[in-house]
């Protein structure tokens, strides 16, 4: 069957490790848009925190943000579909989290907060100077969050840990996956982990797509690295694995090409444009 869509992760499967897109990948990307498939990135970022080289590319009009929990169209600058923690699941986690050894970060109507003292401890939490650069541009400090966030919106988009300890990530991913069942907690980056709600994954937000745009799942390309791309790589007719993917996502998805700095979504565009 044709693909007549391609959604991509921005982090470590679009985008190389210095947050750039090669000049093979952006081409690859242009012949596909030549052949009428749509382009979607799929990120856990917000959409404004998205790269300009992304944000700015002419045949890009659907996003999937926020791990899912906002789908959105940016010729028309509207929501699409959005699924955000209530006010009572995100007071859960704040209290389940507290004693957490990371730093938190929320996202809210499109916006990046962090509590005001966590933002000045970003440089000790980043993963590295990329990413450190990423998160100094979509943060906003804010004095009390977790009692003054709620006087801006009664519910959040994503809340977000930050840790300086790999196995200590490990371990609170693990416990708070057991303690919050009926959430989706994932992972973007190396020391994180994410928390949505339930009505919140990238294989829902393809779904709301392709809905939208009267296309089938089969239909469906998708490229990820992280565990918050397990549902979207499983959703799609063709879930694409990057070889730096987590372990769990190279176990769980049968299809694989190259790394994020071998060109790997490039790869498997043109074969699927030559297998088209």
């Amino acid at each position: 069957m044709s693909i007549r869509l391609i959604a991509f992760d921005l982090d470590g499967t679009l985008l190389r490790n210095d947050k750039t897109v090669s000049e093979r990948t952006m081409k690859a990307l242009q012949r596909a848009a030549d052949h009428g498939i749509y382009l979607v990135p799929s990120t856990g970022r917000i959409f404004d925190a998205m790269p300009e080289v992304v944000r700015n590319m002419p045949f890009v009009r659907y996003a999937i943000t926020v791990n899912g929990a906002a789908v959105y169209d940016a010729a028309e600058k509207r929501m699409l579909y959005e699924a955000d923690l209530t006010r009572e699941e995100a007071e859960a986690v704040f209290a389940y989290t507290k004693e957490f050894d990371a730093i938190c970060g929320c996202y809210q109507k499109g916006v990046g907060w962090m509590e005001e003292t966590e933002f000045e401890q970003l440089p000790a939490y980043a993963a590295n100077a990329k990413i450190l650069e990423m998160l100094k541009s979509v943060y906003h400090p804010m004095k009390n969050l977790q009692k003054e966030i709620f006087s801006q919106g009664s519910t959040i988009q994503k809340l977000i840990y930050f840790f300086q300890e790999i196995p200590e990530r490990d371990r609170k991913l693990q416990e708070t996956k057991e303690r919050f069942p009926n959430l989706e907690i994932s992972t973007s980056l190396p020391n994180n982990i994410e928390v949505n709600s339930a009505g919140a994954n990238k294989g829902l937000g393809l779904k709301c797509l392709c809905d939208h745009l009267g296309l089938r799942l089969e239909e469906c390309m998708a490229f990820g690295d992280g565990t918050n791309d397990l549902a979207i790589l499983k959703t799609a007719g063709r879930g694409v694995a990057m070889a730096n993917a987590a372990m769990e996502v190279l176990e769980a998805v049968p299809y694989r090409t190259l790394s994020n700095e071998e060109d790997g979504v490039a790869v498997e565009i043109e074969r699927c444009l030559e297998e088209n």
